[in-house]
């Protein structure tokens, strides 16, 4: 009450007075003690013992489960089908993402599919032709009941509602050929990780500033390709790069690119082939897709 008279004295000319002050504190204080002592006693009605008190604590349900978030297991009681944290780390572990579009869904579903029984379950689908958006969610649905491992995110993204919009419609990654404020702080905004295309040190300083973790250096071969990557990560050697454009499946150019420091690469017609779209040849591109990240691994040391 020592503590409490002074403030109390304080309100009334605020308009409240002291004992209505000094009431309202003990209400509070009695319903923060039943609170503590629920705690105390054991899980709360109707919860699991596991979910009480590790909310945010590192172990089970922590950071050090990342493979458990990507298989969609729960974080306390939030069901987090893919973290920023764990896509990123599934981006990087994979060390290649397929770029792709069709305006069929049926061809979607069929392709990434492919790609994912291949390793690759961070798919970028891209924001090309009439009605991508709605492809794009009808794809999401079908994965999130069909196949949870896959992880959809969303490419060719130059502006905030738009990717607002593949957000809402279930990307847990955006990448965009260029680097835009708004559309990081969207993403931000929803844990989402953005990739912003970057041609310049420049820029990818801009970009991390923004908090983008992993950037993408576009168009790949334009911007100076490997020699490019060493040349930015001697001055920034936490820069993470994934570049799009000029890097393809053979163990040449594979070698150069991580060679050079990058985390990952993205790769579209290089890797889902016309020729095997065509064909409807769907085993052969989770070959394609298998081989590639072997390779990667391979020249990794992994």
């Amino acid at each position: 009450m020592g503590h409490t008279l002074p403030l109390a004295k304080a309100l009334v000319v605020g308009g409240l007075s002291a004992l209505e002050f000094t009431l309202r504190s003990r209400v509070a204080l009695v319903a923060i003690r039943k609170v503590s002592a629920q705690v105390k006693k054991g899980p709360w009605p109707g919860r699991e013992p596991s979910t009480r008190n590790n909310f945010w604590t590192p172990g089970a349900r922590g950071y050090k489960d990342a493979a458990t978030w990507a298989a969609g297991g729960p974080l306390g009681e939030c069901r987090m089908n893919h973290d920023r944290m764990a896509v990123l780390q599934a981006m990087v572990s994979q060390g290649v993402i397929p770029v792709f579009f069709h305006p069929d869904t049926e061809v979607c579903l069929k392709v990434i599919q492919a790609c994912a029984n291949g390793g690759a379950k961070c798919i970028e689908f891209t924001n090309r032709g009439d009605f991508a958006a709605q492809t794009f969610l009808e794809v999401a649905r079908h994965f999130a009941k069909a196949d949870a491992s896959v992880i959809m995110g969303v490419g060719s993204v130059v502006d905030a509602p738009t990717a607002g919009l593949f957000i809402a419609n279930g990307a847990k990654f955006v990448v965009g050929p260029i680097l835009n404020a708004d559309v990081a702080k969207v993403c931000n905004r929803r844990k989402i990780p953005y990739s912003p295309g970057c041609g310049s040190a420049s820029e990818i300083s801009a970009a991390e500033e923004l908090g983008c973790e992993i950037v993408k250096v576009f168009p790949g071969s334009s911007v100076g390709g490997p020699e490019f990557v060493k040349n930015v990560l001697g001055p920034m050697p936490w820069t993470r790069i994934m570049p799009t454009g000029g890097v393809d499946t053979s163990e040449e150019s594979l070698k150069k690119w991580f060679g050079a420091g990058i985390v990952a690469c993205g790769i579209g017609s290089n890797l889902i082939t016309k020729e095997l779209l065509a064909a409807k040849d769907y085993a052969s591109i989770e070959k394609k897709v298998a081989e590639t990240i072997a390779l990667i691994k391979r020249i990794r040391g992994k």
